[in-house]
């Protein structure tokens, strides 16, 4: 997807849309709904080891405005190493990978928050979010208490997880 504007406004009126596909009109990202996100077409992103985190940013936020997408995830090793916080996973979202030896997320665990979670209180519950076919790699530089975890996630109705590897040393 080419995106023209700002990013994405809570209500999704502030971006609009276009397929790759030749001769396609841009939509109001409003009247998306259950498209796939591939993050290797936002912001020049590659699953090359380079840092991918704001293309990842923007898809979680895209995904946020679009019930039943999928975030879709190379083959490759993506590195969302200049993350400042959790990524926020949506209700109704699935992040797919290319398969669990084939699509490589890396992230380093500073201790002070998790890569992927939900909402940390009951209100609002989240529910649909489906993650499937990578591996998450890294290390975790805190210990015992306080230490963060690739997926932290909870009050969540109908969580699955297919295929998913998690390699992680301290």
């Amino acid at each position: 997807a080419d995106l023209t504007g700002p990013l994405p406004a809570a209500d999704g009126s502030a971006v609009k849309v276009a397929s790759g596909i030749t001769g396609a009109i841009a939509r109001p990202l409003s009247d998306i709904r259950g498209e796939v996100i591939r993050v290797s077409d936002l912001l020049g992103a590659k699953p090359s080891g380079q840092d991918a985190t704001n293309a990842m940013v923007l898809a979680m936020g895209l995904a946020a405005n679009m019930p039943g997408s999928t975030i879709e995830l190379a083959a490759g090793n993506w590195n969302f190493g200049s993350l400042t916080g959790s990524l926020l996973v949506p209700s109704r979202t699935t992040i797919r990978g290319a398969g669990r030896h084939l699509t490589q997320i890396t992230w380093n665990d500073t201790g002070t928050f998790h890569l992927f979670r939900s909402t940390s209180t009951g209100s609002p519950r989240v529910s649909g979010i489906e993650f499937s076919d990578f591996t998450v790699t890294g290390s975790w530089t805190a210990n015992g208490e306080g230490s963060a975890y690739p997926f932290l996630l909870r009050f969540v109705d109908g969580l699955t997880f297919r295929n998913i590897c998690s390699e992680y040393s301290r």
